[in-house]
């Protein structure tokens, strides 16, 4: 009988993750500290900015460890080059943290390894401007959180890759806790795996106008590209 070799040959063509492996930095690590800015800021095409381990700080969204900070509304962070930032153990990493706008039409990675359910990675989290994305974007973890985009407020603009993994934990795409919509558009794709996944979540917020009444407003998702999610979970939704 062929049965054996047929499955073995599915089982060989059946992809471990459909998350793409972002690769490793081509250089040692050269990010000491959290790399500070207060305006408009390029990452140059080729150049790597790789953090392994940095000094956990405070930030308005809490204690993290970040590769690029922007504390700078209506000022343009742009990313052509690699993003690194890596972590062992119980951490928080983002790649960038940012209130200004980011253009990234390079790499940005962060990933945990060795967490807890206290872990989380974020590629861009950003609280400010908008996130035009046309290059790769990278959140992974084997426990906790693990997201590609985080924040609030702002839009998604999507041409490239978004992707999260969270090998024990919960993946999300894009995840936006209030507000912000996104548009994925033809050549964008959208990823999540994790033992709980989705692959984009946005939640609705409170808008208060001019007279003071209140509606609650839901930002909407326009997605003309792909968007896919993997529970590894077999009982998860």
């Amino acid at each position: 009988s062929s049965a054996p070799a047929d499955v073995a040959a599915a089982e060989a063509a059946t992809p471990s993750s459909i998350i793409p492996d972002p690769g490793v930095p081509d250089i040692a690590a050269n990010v000491a500290g959290t790399v500070v800015k207060h305006g408009r800021y390029t990452v140059i095409s080729g150049h790597t900015l790789f953090g392994d381990g940095l000094p956990d700080q405070f930030y308005p969204i809490g204690q993290a460890d970040v590769l690029i900070y922007d504390d700078t509304y209506n000022k343009t962070l742009t990313n052509d080059g690699a993003l690194w930032n890596a972590a062992e153990g119980s951490h928080q990493v983002i790649g960038v943290l940012a209130s200004s706008f980011v253009w990234n039409d390079g790499k940005i990675v962060s990933e945990v390894t060795g967490g807890d359910e206290f872990s989380a990675a974020a590629g861009v989290y950003d609280i400010g401007g908008d996130l035009n994305n046309t290059g790769e974007i990278y959140g992974l973890t084997d426990n906790g959180l693990a997201a590609g985009v985080y924040g609030a407020v702002a839009d998604t603009i999507n041409y490239g890759l978004i992707a999260a993994r969270a090998d024990n934990g919960t993946a999300v795409g894009i995840l936006r806790e209030d507000s912000g919509g996104v548009v994925n558009n033809a050549s964008g794709v959208i990823l999540a795996e994790g033992m709980q996944a989705t692959g984009v979540f946005i939640g609705s917020y409170a808008h208060v106008d001019s007279k003071g009444d209140e509606d609650l407003v839901s930002p909407t998702v326009q997605n003309d590209g792909l968007i896919g999610a993997v529970s590894l979970d077999p009982d998860a939704p």
